[in-house]
């Protein structure tokens, strides 16, 4: 491992947190939304320069010159990668964009500190290296959703109880699998497997994979979009997914991760089909899609395991931008039904262009970053699982539906009769050009991204073929024995 040239990754980490602290001064809400605004663009900053000195460097693996554990232990507490790097400025984006369009709507400065902690926590958690030290900061990461949650009033104390039980559960088998794969040496080899299940059962409970997504719905309708967003969309079970299972797990546990991620993929996809209110058709979705980053995980081909990391990163932003667009419209009309038309595009295009466009970019539209995630993946099913190519585009397709239909049903067929005051605000549209732009010229110059993301997933099956456990026990070769001469 080699150390970086600058403390990147510690400042990074830092400044949304200083950010935050800097919030509980006086002043009023509009002053707090700018200071906010501005660490998390320092701290986007900071993520590219980070970006840069890896590129720049070469090298496999860089760790901070003043890592805290690395002198005292021996072991970093951060360390940047090749499946990390892009993951970074990823984060730090969807937590700028939700500043950026954060609605006046209810002024509370404890939104603004809570989506910081969120946006440092995330990158931290994509920097460690150690599962044990990715459960604490899981556990740390449910605490401003809680807040937020219990910001709502004492009538979501469900909501409150339902999320606490699910992320719980999820933090304390992921606790449990890295003490496991911590004393293996001590209990042999037998303690890899089941530290690999328990994780897995983490994973599951975290993306929300069927049977354990109820939370999810619940979740994007109770909060704030930008919260539920800055929380979920970058998608820390992914990560623990990626760097402490798929590596490490037996044929089995890939197997129930790829039929699970598919049924949930279309399972999501139909629920929000049929759903009547705007936020559960969003949150569908969005289980929908990140479903199929699950599904491109436990692919053992590089194409399909790339497929799943770049459509890890492109959904996750289509997803937050659409996610946010919502957000923006219902600051605007209030609750938001799609049993009805409701019109507007005449008095608002630009926002209704962004939600049509990333919400079509979510579910790889061709032109956009996601195209190619999706391609990679559906041909990297298809070579290995005909059938499971075939669940892949039947998911995509019903999601597109969804998309087309909540477009229709918001901004077209009727006259808007809402208030005059409907034009995108101008640092609302810094946010979706930024988004907008991101994605489509991430689909028109993708080559360092899938470069990446390829590397990324050709240092996971080699991990994969260096673990006994992981591989796929070949059969025995029979003995071929020529017909006995009579």
């Amino acid at each position: 491992m080699t150390a970086m040239s600058f403390s990147w990754l510690l400042v990074l980490v830092v400044t949304p947190l200083l950010g935050a602290l800097l919030l509980f001064g006086s002043g009023t809400y509009d002053r707090k939304r700018r200071l906010a605004i501005a660490a998390a663009l320092l701290n986007l900053l900071l993520t590219v320069a980070a970006f840069v000195e890896f590129r720049g460097a070469g090298k496999p693996r860089l760790v901070d010159p003043f890592d805290p554990l690395l002198r005292v232990l021996g072991e970093p507490l951060f360390v940047l990668d090749e499946l990390g790097v892009f993951l970074l400025p990823f984060a730090a984006l969807i937590c700028v964009a939700a500043l950026l369009v954060a609605p006046r709507g209810g002024k509370d400065p404890g939104t603004l500190r809570r989506m910081l902690v969120a946006a440092s926590l995330t990158q931290s958690a994509f920097l460690v290296p150690d599962a044990i030290a990715l459960a604490v900061l899981m556990a740390a990461g449910m605490v401003p959703a809680i807040g937020e949650l219990r910001r709502q009033g004492p009538e979501y104390r469900s909501s409150v109880r339902i999320f606490s039980i699910y992320m719980g559960l999820s933090t304390a088998l992921f606790f449990a699998g890295g003490v496991a794969l911590r004393i293996e040496g001590i209990l042999g080899a037998e303690a890899r497997p089941w530290g690999t299940w328990l994780m897995l059962g983490a994973v599951l409970i975290r993306k929300g994979i069927f049977p354990f997504h109820s939370w999810m719905p619940d979740f994007f309708e109770r909060v704030p979009l930008g919260v539920a967003i800055v929380f979920a969309a970058p998608q820390v079970g992914a990560y623990a997914a990626a760097r402490f299972v798929v590596p490490y797990a037996p044929e089995a546990v890939l197997k129930v991760i790829g039929y699970s991620a598919l049924f949930t993929a279309v399972y999501g996809a139909c629920l929000a089909l049929g759903q009547k209110n705007a936020r559960r058709a969003f949150a569908y979705i969005f289980m929908s899609q990140s479903a199929l980053v699950m599904a491109g995980l436990e692919s053992t081909s590089i194409e399909g395991l790339t497929g799943g990391l770049c459509l890890w990163v492109s959904c996750g932003l289509s997803l937050a931008g659409f996610g946010m667009a919502l957000w923006v419209l219902e600051a605007r009309r209030g609750f938001l039904r799609l049993d009805t038309f409701h019109g507007g595009y005449d008095r608002m295009p630009l926002l209704a262009s962004s939600f049509l466009l990333l919400g079509l970019a979510s579910i790889g539209f061709p032109g956009t970053l996601g195209f190619l995630g999706e391609e990679l993946l559906i041909e990297g099913a298809v070579t290995q699982y005909p059938r499971v190519g075939f669940v892949t585009l039947l998911a995509t397709a019903v999601n597109g539906i969804s998309i087309l239909a909540m477009y229709l049903s918001l901004f077209c067929g009727a006259k808007d009769r809402t208030p005059p005051s409907q034009s995108l605000r101008r640092r609302e549209l810094t946010g979706f050009v930024a988004l907008a732009l991101l994605v489509i010229l991430g689909g028109v110059f993708p080559r360092e991204f899938v470069s990446s993301r390829r590397a990324s997933a050709v240092e996971i099956l080699e991990q994969r073929k260096s673990i006994p456990i992981a591989r796929e026990a070949e059969p025995a070769e029979r003995p071929h024995h020529s017909p006995a001469k009579k």
